[in-house]
């Protein structure tokens, strides 16, 4: 004997979830023709370069970033993206690069009302924000997981 019994009756089939919904979110400098200039020396103090809104809800955040140098040096270059209460979303490093460079970013956000981010980004030398692009995904509720150290381990 396999241990293996004759096959039971199918179950009955459970309720279908609730459908989701994907809201695309662009900043307001959307299709740039023109380059949104960010000033040297603005590592430390980073500059907006675009804001976009979200409406009531929770939101998980994706998106990229294309900087470009204004002259042939590599530049050093960083953004931020920041919610209503000007609580961080996301953060890069800085990045060292040649030429025009792509940062990725994502997040999560709880908006109570309607209410605006705000991408800031920073440079060593003179630079433009060429394009940006957020992906906001609503979702029924976030459960961010934060590790919490305790002692001994």
């Amino acid at each position: 004997m396999n241990g293996i019994g004759p096959k039971g009756d199918t179950g009955n089939t459970g309720e279908n979830g609730a459908p989701g919904s994907m809201v695309i979110v662009t900043p307001s400098v959307t299709n740039i023709t023109t380059p949104v200039p960010i000033p040297g020396a603005t590592l430390a103090a980073l500059v907006q370069v675009a804001q976009f809104s979200l409406s009531a809800g929770d939101f998980v955040l994706a998106g990229t970033v294309d900087l470009a140098p204004t002259g042939p040096i590599g530049q050093q270059y960083t953004c931020q993206l920041k919610d209503y209460r000007n609580d961080v979303i996301d953060s890069s490093p800085i990045v060292i690069a040649g030429g025009q460079v792509r940062l990725v970013m994502q997040g999560i956000a709880h908006m109570y009302f309607t209410a605006p981010l705000t991408l800031n980004c920073g440079s060593d030398a003179a630079a433009h924000l060429v394009r940006a692009q957020f992906i906001a995904t609503q979702v029924d509720r976030l459960n961010p997981v934060v590790t919490v150290a305790t002692p001994g381990n």
